[in-house]
């Protein structure tokens, strides 16, 4: 019995062993994919230097006092808007880069919230604060503009982490 259960898995074995045959015929075209963002292939890193000059009074009424900056980014399109991701970094000391928004402290116990917008070809950066303020030096950015396909590949990767990022996609640090 065992012999004949031996033979009939050799014979099923071997049945199954065949030689190449000629290739068939090409299988139909595939539908075509999305648009990819136009502006960036993967991933593009903008810097911006900022000075007091930049930022417009938006309000100082009551106990909100706000200021804006417009940075111009043809990069910028709808597409990135609708399906990338945009990131903003602002270094707040050499070379340590801060995602926003975030909250800053100055003059001592004032408080600064930084934020952004984004909108077709524009970046918006707000500071805004209880207290009058005034801008003084320059102010270094980074900005951040990544496909959905990279983003989407990339989830474990902490984003909010300029230098990560950096590192992930050999960026200019």
């Amino acid at each position: 019995m065992k012999k004949l259960i031996f033979m009939a898995a050799l014979a099923a074995m071997l049945s199954g062993c065949a030689k190449d045959g000629d290739t068939g015929p090409q299988g139909p075209q595939g539908n075509t994919g999305p648009q990819g963002n136009p502006g960036i292939s993967q991933i593009k890193c903008i810097y911006k230097y900022l000075s007091a000059s930049d930022f417009i009074t938006v309000s100082t009424s009551g106990n909100s006092y706000k200021k804006k900056a417009a940075i111009y980014i043809s990069e910028m399109t709808s597409s990135v808007l609708n399906d990338g991701l945009v990131m903003v970094y602002k270094e707040n000391a050499t070379d340590v880069w801060q995602a926003l928004p975030f909250t800053s402290f100055f003059s001592g116990s004032s408080i600064m919230y930084h934020s952004f917008t984004a909108e077709p070809n524009w970046i918006n950066i707000y500071l805004e604060s209880e207290t009058n303020f005034t801008i003084s030096g320059i102010w270094s950015y980074k900005i951040v503009v990544a496909s959905n396909s990279l983003r989407q590949a990339n989830p474990d990767l902490n984003w909010n982490d300029y230098k990560e990022v950096c590192r992930r996609f050999n960026l200019e640090q």
